[in-house]
């Protein structure tokens, strides 16, 4: 069971942590378990060497990037720091308390200091974009005529498809060969009166 206290937890674990009630203890899941169950309970997060732009930094749970600042105390939300932005904008921020979420919006560096710390001499954090826009994956076309096209328009959509006959779409077929003899004798005429420009030219 658990419950919130303040800015902590409370976790009560109804059984024992021995063989004397249950088997758990002797199950290969028991010490992933209890790692998972201490790391939940302290709020702890693995270190992390970049973040996505758009994403929420929780200062509460990387204890590694306040730690170099707090001087030895214990995480508060009385000691205020420093978060630059890559446009040079700056935040006040704390390690625990209300300003210990930080929405990342830029892509870049920011820099995470003390109040005495100079400046360049602080925690740097990677903020990268999205790599999701970059997929090049195959996309469905059907997802993209879903995308583009309203409800009604799709149903409109699919029941011209369906109700086309063989006739109907060997005839659309045959428009894309006008199409393409209409493109070359357009270049051809434009080759032609490019040649007898530059031969005037000339």
């Amino acid at each position: 069971m658990e419950r919130p206290v303040g800015s902590g937890k409370l976790v009560v674990w109804a059984s024992t942590l021995d063989a004397y009630w249950t088997n758990l203890p002797l199950q290969p899941v028991f010490l992933p378990f209890m790692h998972q169950l201490g790391k939940h309970v302290g709020r702890y997060a693995d270190p992390r060497t970049s973040f996505t732009a758009g994403e929420v930094l929780d200062l509460s749970r990387h204890g590694e990037l306040t730690a170099p600042f707090l001087k030895g105390h214990a995480a508060d939300s009385v000691t205020e720091l420093v978060l630059q932005a890559p446009s040079g904008a700056r935040e006040r921020v704390t390690a625990t308390g209300p300003n210990h979420l930080i929405a990342l919006h830029e892509q870049g560096f920011y820099e995470l200091r003390g109040q005495d710390t100079p400046v360049g001499s602080g925690r740097p954090l990677a903020v990268n974009l999205d790599p999701s826009e970059t997929d090049l994956a195959h996309v469905d076309p059907q997802d993209i005529v879903v995308a583009v096209t309203s409800g009604d328009g799709q149903q409109q959509l699919g029941s011209d498809f369906n109700a086309a006959t063989p006739q109907d779409q060997e005839r659309r077929q045959k428009l894309w060969w006008y199409l393409l003899l209409g493109a070359l004798l357009l270049m051809a005429v434009e080759t032609t009166i490019s040649n007898r420009l530059s031969r005037a030219t000339n």
